[in-house]
């Protein structure tokens, strides 16, 4: 269904490198911010990302209300956490 986790090309995918740097900065690692949306979500609000199932997201930060920030197609937003599941883990 998705790509192994052995290699995933998430620096050159929809022009996030920049984001990637940042998450290195911070000690974060992709394998543990990688989703992948398993519903639709139209944005409310103008700092939301729409999406549709299946879309890759990148995440930045996991707030405590539920909500994500996140990074796909160069656009950074909000979305509902509960929309996306975890395709990437974080190996030690």
């Amino acid at each position: 269904m998705f790509q192994s986790a052995t290699y995933w090309p998430w620096e050159e995918l929809h022009g996030v490198k920049r984001q990637a740097e940042l998450h290195r900065s911070n000690g974060l690692g992709p394998r543990e911010l990688t989703v992948v949306a398993i519903y639709d979500y139209t944005a409310d609000k103008e700092d939301e990302l729409s999406f549709q199932e299946g879309a890759i997201i990148y995440v930045i930060k996991k707030n405590e209300d539920g909500w994500f920030e996140g990074v796909m197609n160069a656009t950074t937003g909000l979305f509902p956490g509960n929309y996306v599941e975890s395709i990437m883990h974080y190996a030690d």
